[in-house]
């Protein structure tokens, strides 16, 4: 039955999408009003060094607690109360001196709870973006739109990824939206827009330098300059904005942050796994079961071994994904390589998976379909917060949570890289 030349088939279609989008819109709509009087202690970090930057304290820009993780820096106590944050956690920052520089007009005129609020405006409008961006990513094997964002809109209302990032602000939320659409511009044929786009990704985190390997796997000569000659523009710029000296200073806090590794419930790293192993041989100290929010020192030795095994791993997937065609082994070496980069990464962070969890509903069309949602319903439930908020009062310390949530994340990646192979 038709009528005005729209088929019923195609209003139903439409609606399917519309629901789907409303539901997604409400979701994002919560979201905003949970995070729109809160307080991010990420992003607060960001606002703190641009005012530091516009107030010409350079000098404090990089200041750490002792431990790094888990409380202002001292330095920074003193200033907080004339700036309205006195009680609270303002992290220390761990970011390249560009965001600094770049955030200090914008720390200048607006105080921290203003830009919070736009931030979290920005931040979500970018988070349904990146939805979106993935399904173009792999429209050519993917469920519908409507099934996707209906997908997306579930993953992320249940996601502690997804959850983490947004209470946070998360800096990550605009640093996947930029690596995601450099992707979909590099299957789409544009490789040197996506070099450049991936590029500017890395000028705010340096992860996704790493990404640029896909380029290289593709042997495309033309997103390797894009992503050569803009990171370089952007190195130059940071250069001319702030001084060398903030970036060797970047450099020592970006040690002094990986010296060690710093556990909470949150944390998906190998060497959570790597050290509980070691521990549990008496190659390590033992782990104390009931601690929470702590710092494990490391031996050399076990984190070259964590970082030999995450190249190994390397090597798999690459063989692993070579035979499929181009449709599928983009978003797939994007799915697995950003997986490797965050669990063998010196900082593992349950927020770095978004890349994941916005590529999940990927699974059922990268893999037999019954297969391919079984691991992503399996992986979903697993990383969702209400099974989090179980495992906290069942578990007496952080150790165990972290463990399973890195053990989840490596079965993620052995079941995804056996059946592409397959």
């Amino acid at each position: 039955m038709t009528g005005a030349g729209i088929s019923l088939t195609d209003r139903g279609i439409d609606i399917r999408l519309a629901a789907a989008a409303a539901l997604l819109a409400a979701l994002c709509a919560y979201a905003l009003g949970q995070v729109w009087h809160g307080f991010p202690p990420d992003l607060s970090a960001i606002w703190m060094a641009g005012h530091l930057f516009a107030s010409g304290q350079f000098d404090l820009i990089y200041a750490a607690p002792a431990g790094f993780f888990g409380s202002s820096p001292p330095d920074w106590q003193p200033l907080l109360p004339a700036l309205g944050l006195q009680g609270r956690d303002v992290l220390p920052y761990v970011y390249p001196p560009l965001w600094a520089a770049l955030v200090a007009p914008l720390a200048a005129v607006l105080g921290p709870q203003a830009f919070f609020q736009a931030a979290a405006v920005a931040e979500i409008a970018m988070l349904v973006g990146s939805v979106l961006v993935a399904w173009r990513l792999c429209r050519g094997f993917a469920v519908p739109l409507w099934a996707w964002i209906l997908a997306s809109a579930a993953l992320i209302g249940t996601s502690v990824i997804s959850f983490t990032a947004l209470m946070h602000l998360q800096p990550q939320i605009v640093v996947v939206f930029l690596t995601l659409l450099a992707f979909e511009r590099h299957g789409a044929g544009r490789t040197a827009t996506a070099g450049a786009i991936l590029a500017a990704a890395a000028a705010l985190k340096l992860a996704p330098a790493a990404l640029a390997l896909i380029f290289l796997f593709d042997r495309d000569a033309r997103a390797l300059a894009g992503f050569a000659l803009t990171g370089a523009a952007f190195a130059l710029l940071s250069l001319a904005l702030a001084g060398p000296a903030l970036h060797f200073a970047f450099l020592d806090s970006m040690g002094a942050a990986s010296a060690g590794l710093f556990v909470t419930s949150i944390t998906y790293s190998a060497e959570v796994l790597a050290y509980g192993a070691a521990a549990l041989l008496g190659l390590a100290p033992e782990v104390d079961g009931a601690a929470r929010n702590f710092r494990v020192e490391v031996p050399g030795a076990l984190a070259l071994l964590t970082r030999a095994a995450g190249l190994a791993l390397l090597v798999w997937m690459i063989a692993a994904t070579r035979a499929l065609d181009p449709a599928r082994r983009l978003p797939a070496r994007l799915f697995l390589l950003s997986l490797l980069v965050n669990l063998f990464g010196p900082l593992g962070w349950v927020h770095y998976y978004l890349p994941q969890l916005l590529m999940l509903p990927a699974l059922a069309g990268l893999l037999p379909a019954a297969r391919g949602a079984a691991l992503a319903v399996g992986a979903a439930t697993l990383t969702s917060w209400p099974v989090l908020l179980a495992l906290r009062p069942a578990l007496p310390g952080d150790f165990a949570i972290a463990a399973l949530g890195t053990g989840t994340m490596l079965i993620l990646f052995a079941a995804v890289t056996a059946k592409v192979r397959a």
